[in-house]
């Protein structure tokens, strides 16, 4: 069983995959903000996911949706602290 943490392989994954790299290296090159709760990794995966959804408010997508735990847990993406 994989964790949120862990994604399983899906469409949007495969989405991402190429980026991947990319991705991984800004998440370490980046300063880390004293108050930052989000890591540019969660960030970036929660953006793409806003585009491709189609989500008319990327508020209503964090307050609903994903803080309230309405999207499959197979996207790896985590509440918005």
């Amino acid at each position: 069983m994989t964790s949120p943490r862990s994604p399983s392989v899906t469409v949007f994954n495969n989405l991402l995959e190429p980026l991947e790299d990319f991705i991984q290296a800004q998440n370490q090159a980046l300063p880390k903000h004293p108050n930052q709760k989000y890591t540019y990794l969660d960030f970036f995966r929660l953006i793409v996911y806003f585009y491709v959804s189609g989500s008319g408010s990327l508020k209503l997508l964090v307050q609903t949706r994903l803080n309230l735990g309405l999207l499959p847990e197979r996207l790896g993406l985590r509440p918005v602290p």
